[in-house]
């Protein structure tokens, strides 16, 4: 019957919001935040049911026929304990319940990939989302529940990343159309002192080719390859590769050496923003190669690759400290509109923890009200 009244827009008697202290969280944070309750006709409610879900879902065609399959995974689906108790009755006005929650440290980070391909998986698109939802069951025939849902951003923790630095060197005979007798040696070297990279940097990395043939080289490429696996139940694990930034540079001339320092921006050709960290769910997973690829036209390359690590950028505003203020702890209730010269209730209390209040997103400065077996502030 409440469904019936919530699509009729009947019985909606409130609302509700979640408010967290942060825009995101690390795996393995405490989640910090406050669930709202504003009424604004008297309900009496059975009970609340809070939880946070985690889905993993994947997207894909294949086929001739380009059939349209995904894939969905509900790998987290748990309580959340406010600290403060629920009454059952409500009068008109606002009530704030704090509440926490451990995020454990193994969560896969949230993330939104599109138009991706990996084997005969065509727009192949995957998604890692975390929603608190939260739900009043609010008592009477045509009383509509009181229901909300907050997405909640969870990503790497910032921890320091292993390091280590790389060297690899290849080298190859230079033949037009790959058939003619050689006409030369070319050998090509990179190295990086660490295969970590943050995204949206210039990476950098010290490259020395020596080109022995009697062809010039036509340029030098610098390329980062993104390497994205799809692996489902039951099915054989999909792998495409796709080129995600690349800069060029003069190649080197017949019979000269090159000794340089090359520089690769880490933003996508494609979007234009930062490269989308290494990342790694149930489902789907994708890594980056960096690859120095000296071109012969008319001849094969002569290259050599290597594995690099891209992490998140972390330069976000820094989460208050110690010394911030702290959010009050206390249930709250704002009275709706009332005569400026009626009397206030008699049981009207203040805590002077809210003198730091902000308007909106956080406690307001405003009466607490002793209601039966709401809590006051502490």
């Amino acid at each position: 019957m409440e469904t019936v009244a919530k699509c009729l827009g009947l019985g909606i008697k409130g609302s509700a919001r979640v408010l967290l202290h942060h825009e995101s969280y690390a795996a393995g944070d405490v989640v910090h935040g406050h669930l709202v309750l504003k009424v604004t006709q008297s309900i009496e409610c059975q009970g609340l049911s809070m939880q946070v879900e985690g889905t993993e879902a994947v997207k894909w065609s294949e086929g001739a026929n380009h059939s349209i399959r995904s894939r969905h995974d509900a790998f987290l689906r748990e309580p959340i304990e406010l600290e403060e108790h629920v009454p059952s009755i409500f009068e008109p006005g606002e009530y704030r319940f704090r509440f926490l929650y451990q995020l454990d440290d193994a969560l896969p980070p949230a993330f939104q990939m599109t138009d991706g391909f990996a084997g005969a998986m065509r727009d192949v698109s995957a998604r890692v989302s975390y929603t608190i939802r939260a739900r009043f069951s609010v008592l009477g025939k045509l009383s509509a529940d009181i229901e909300t849902s907050h997405d909640l951003v969870v990503h790497p923790p910032s921890l320091c990343h292993p390091v280590r630095s790389l060297e690899k060197s290849s080298s190859g005979q230079v033949r037009l159309l790959s058939l003619m007798k050689s006409k030369g040696a070319c050998e090509v070297s990179a190295c990086m002192d660490s295969d970590v990279h943050i995204s949206g940097s210039i990476l950098s990395l010290r490259t020395r080719v020596s080109n022995y043939s009697s062809r010039d080289m036509h340029t030098i490429s610098v390329l980062l390859y993104e390497d994205l696996t799809v692996e489902l139940p039951n099915r054989r694990p999909n792998k495409g590769t796709r080129v995600v930034c690349t800069q060029d540079f003069p190649g080197v001339v017949a019979g000269q050496l090159m000794d340089e320092v090359l520089y690769l921006p880490l933003i996508d050709d494609m979007s234009g923003r930062p490269i989308v960290p290494t990342n790694s769910a149930a489902f789907v997973r994708w890594q980056y190669r960096l690859e120095v690829k000296c071109r012969f036209t008319f001849s094969k390359s002569v290259k050599v690759d290597m594995p690099v690590i891209i992490l998140r950028n972390v330069g976000v505003p820094v989460a208050p400290g110690d010394g911030a203020t702290a959010v009050p702890a206390m249930v709250v209730v704002v009275p709706g509109e009332r005569d400026e010269n009626s009397e206030q209730h008699d049981g009207m209390m203040w805590s002077p923890s809210q003198a730091n209040a902000i308007e909106d997103e956080s406690i307001i400065a405003r009466p607490i009200f002793a209601l039966p077996r709401a809590v006051a502030a502490t």
